[in-house]
């Protein structure tokens, strides 16, 4: 019998700056991709996938364009095919460079189409919600919804990951909220010094982009750390990361969707960290503590949904025990 250890080294430049969604050319371009694709919706195109174009164009970087729905609805086997038959028939190839620009959602499946395309091409997040800057884009997995949320997925990282925090002045305020639930999850699950700077900035947060900056930078340095040491999700220490995310997944789909990812996983957080409290002496301080802060986002803490409808959908979470 012949046993060999296979190992791999994933670089990913992570670009966090003021005015980088105009250095995507000048980024991208130093990378010498053979050609791009430059992928986003309708929404993210009006304001800041053109911009995002027009710095590759100024950049000489040939490229096509793509638009696929918003949100959830992007991360469906009818939209990846459509992908993968695109990218075929005007002859992309493994040195091809996907740009996917938008949120969370969008990233998961272009991430999948990438990993997936001629067996892994080249690929560039530039994430435009404050949910994708601080967690979706960082950490290398990718999925779509088949039978359950995120049930069809890979482990594939970007070559680098475009941050530009003024891009969040253009979301609706609950969104921001949302969004921010990530950062919440990362600051409970990281510490005293991250979960104290949340609690005292809470209520300024969503409105500040200087508190927002540096609540991103903390949040991917904490979940960078957390990756590192456990690539594929096998060594135990990843779970951390799905605090809030194990029942959220399963409110989002029981409700059809119509609870959007940031709300359900403020409810998740609350109940799963409910459940610490009562099984294994989670401190009720600390409960309270991140309840208060919930609520100062002006999110929900519980759910309608019955728990038989909750645990139909749990069954089919890749991280149910």
């Amino acid at each position: 019998m012949l046993r060999a250890t296979l190992t791999r080294t994933f670089n990913v430049t992570i670009v966090i700056e003021r005015g980088a969604i105009d250095r995507v050319g000048e980024i991208v371009g130093e990378l010498s991709p053979y050609n791009v694709l430059l992928v986003s919706d309708r929404e993210v195109t009006k304001i800041w996938a053109q911009r995002v174009r027009e710095s590759l164009d100024k950049a000489n970087v040939p490229l096509k364009q793509v638009l696929v729905p918003a949100g959830e609805r992007s991360k469906t086997l009818r939209i990846v095919s459509r992908l993968w038959k695109y990218m075929l028939k005007e002859g992309y190839a493994r040195d091809s460079m996907i740009v996917a620009v938008g949120g969370g959602s969008l990233l998961d499946a272009v991430g999948f189409v990438a990993s997936t395309f001629m067996r892994g091409c080249r690929l560039v997040y530039v994430p435009t919600t404050l949910l994708a800057q601080a967690d979706a884009a960082i950490g290398g997995k990718t999925a779509i919804d088949f039978c359950g949320k995120n049930t069809i997925g890979t482990f594939y990282h970007p070559e680098c990951i475009i941050i530009d925090p003024t891009t969040i002045k253009t979301l609706p305020l609950e969104e921001v909220k949302s969004g921010l639930v990530e950062v919440v999850k990362h600051a409970t699950i990281s510490g005293e010094d991250f979960f104290e700077f949340v609690e005292s900035n809470i209520e300024r947060l969503p409105h500040d982009v200087d508190l927002i900056e540096e609540a991103v930078k903390r949040s991917v340095s904490f979940k960078l750390n957390i990756v590192a040491s456990d690539y594929t999700d096998e060594g135990g220490i990843r779970a951390l990361l799905n605090f809030g995310h194990t029942i959220g997944h399963a409110i989002e789909a029981a409700s059809n969707f119509t609870i959007g990812h940031g709300k359900a996983v403020a409810i998740g957080m609350i109940y799963e960290a409910r459940i610490a409290h009562e099984l294994l002496g989670f401190p009720r301080e600390q409960l309270e503590r991140l309840e208060r802060i919930v609520r100062k986002l002006d999110l929900p803490t519980r759910t309608s949904i019955l728990p038989a409808s909750l645990l139909k959908h749990l069954r089919h979470d890749k991280k149910f025990l």
